[in-house]
């Protein structure tokens, strides 16, 4: 029997934790109530400590990269988003203004919704 060929690393990380994403990240999420999971996550990440700093730049980064995206075709409003949730771990004022955003999100997509069934 042939032994298996071995596969060359990887330069790309297929580790599903990229910057704390991960399903139990999620999860935390969106347990919390709207108008304070951002806080919420911010206070926990504070507890767990960890690479602050390379959170953040990569926050910047992807909104950075969101806001080019979206002058062409893709996924801008999502980097923007996943970079500004990067963002409000390490700053609470992103956190709380973030939450005030959220809560503001629902409240138009819930008054759009109800005209559509309307009529």
């Amino acid at each position: 029997m042939a032994p298996e060929p071995r596969k060359a690393p990887s330069v790309v990380s297929t580790d599903v934790r990229v910057f704390g994403f991960d399903k139990g990240y999620w999860r935390e999420l969106l347990r919390d109530k709207p108008g304070q999971r951002f806080r919420a996550q911010f206070r926990r990440m504070r507890e767990r400590g960890g690479p602050r700093l390379a959170r953040m730049i990569a926050a910047v980064g992807l909104i950075a990269t969101g806001l080019v995206l979206l002058f062409v075709p893709g996924p801008g409003s999502l980097l923007i988003v996943v970079g500004a949730a990067l963002l409000a771990e390490g700053s609470y004022v992103v956190a709380r203004r973030l939450d005030r955003v959220e809560v503001r999100a629902r409240e138009v997509l819930t008054a759009v919704r109800r005209k559509l069934h309307r009529g």
